[in-house]
């Protein structure tokens, strides 16, 4: 069944803290901009109910550089075990104030160069409602980006380290689930090395 304007979240990770790059990622600046700047405008071009933002490392600067934004944020305690305790610490929050939300889009904030269409292309495939999750497909593998139905919200609330969301990907019957290719997904900013490509614009598609 066609779900018309779903109620809609945008989450997006940002809790990490960086340790293979030497500074908080989330700061980093593209063009004058940091990537959390970036993160967050590029949700607010999109259609949604929601938006939420998990901080960790570093919140409280983190907070600062986006205090003009309305966006809700949250500090997920547990940063350091790893993405999934943000993805789950933001579902659980979604579960408990916001219940009539019917998908989320989960985004990280160190995929600067993912064009808006391909997470408009995203949001406009779950309206189908023909699939459970709609991911993003790169480098021969899937991940977020990607949109979850509200159906695996209570398994999107209980993974961990061991349980993550690639592999409710993976148990999710694949018939419920389709992706998007986004080449640019293949992008983020993990190393030194990746700092430096970034500010000489190597990296630009």
């Amino acid at each position: 069944m066609r779900l018309v304007n779903p109620n809609t979240c945008i989450i997006i990770l940002a809790a990490g803290s960086s340790s293979r790059l030497g500074q908080a990622k989330q700061l980093v600046e593209h063009n004058g901009k940091s990537l959390i700047r970036m993160a967050i405008e590029q949700s607010l071009e999109l259609n949604a109910d929601v938006r939420l933002c998990v901080l960790g490392h570093s919140h409280e600067l983190i907070s600062q550089e986006i205090s003009s934004y309305d966006i809700i944020t949250l500090v997920n305690k547990r940063y350091s075990e790893g993405m999934n305790t943000s993805i789950s610490n933001g579902i659980k929050y979604l579960m408990q104030h916001h219940p009539v939300i019917e998908q989320v889009l989960i985004m990280l904030v160190d995929q600067p160069f993912i064009p808006h269409l391909h997470y408009q292309q995203l949001l406009d495939k779950a309206k189908s409602g023909e699939y459970k999750i709609v991911a993003t497909s790169y480098d021969q593998t899937i991940g977020v980006p990607a949109v979850f139905n509200q159906t695996l919200f209570d398994e999107l609330s209980q993974i961990n380290g061991e349980k993550g969301a690639k592999a409710i990907m993976t148990n999710t019957n694949q018939s419920l689930l389709t992706s998007i290719p986004c080449k640019e997904a293949a992008i983020d900013i993990d190393l030194p090395d990746d700092l430096n490509k970034l500010n000489t614009k190597a990296f630009e598609p």
